[in-house]
């Protein structure tokens, strides 16, 4: 709760250390594993984004895993794997088919995987006056 409280504050080295806390007392959780993945991601600190996505996914519990998944998809995209990430979006995205955020994200992968190389003006297009 105190992690909670000081997200919420934006005081988040006290969010880190209190979230740090609770996970080396009581275990790791979806929750605490999600917001400390954001936390990694937003600082583009992707190894311990990816450690935290990494223990939500085994974490005793499923209450924010579309979260944590979520993010695993965005650490997959910045490495630059965007077939990896469209693959676990398709995934997710058919866990989750009423989620939009989920939807834009599949999207988005599926234009970047499957470009269509026809252009959409050719010269032939051009007005002369």
């Amino acid at each position: 709760y105190l992690g909670s409280y000081y997200e919420l504050k934006g005081d988040t080295s006290e969010m880190v250390r209190y979230y740090n806390d609770y996970a080396n007392n009581f275990g790791i959780n979806t929750y605490i594993a999600y917001q400390m993945s954001s936390y990694y991601l937003e600082n583009n600190d992707l190894e311990s984004a990816i450690s935290m996505v990494n223990k939500g996914i085994n974490a005793n519990d499923t209450l924010y895993m579309d979260m944590v998944l979520f993010n695993d998809i965005v650490i997959t995209e910045r490495q630059l794997d965007y077939e990896g990430a469209l693959a676990k979006a398709e995934k997710l995205m058919n866990q989750y088919p009423n989620n939009e955020i989920y939807k834009k994200e599949y999207d988005f992968l599926y234009s970047r995987v499957n470009i269509n190389t026809e252009p959409v003006h050719t010269e032939g297009d051009a007005v002369t006056y």
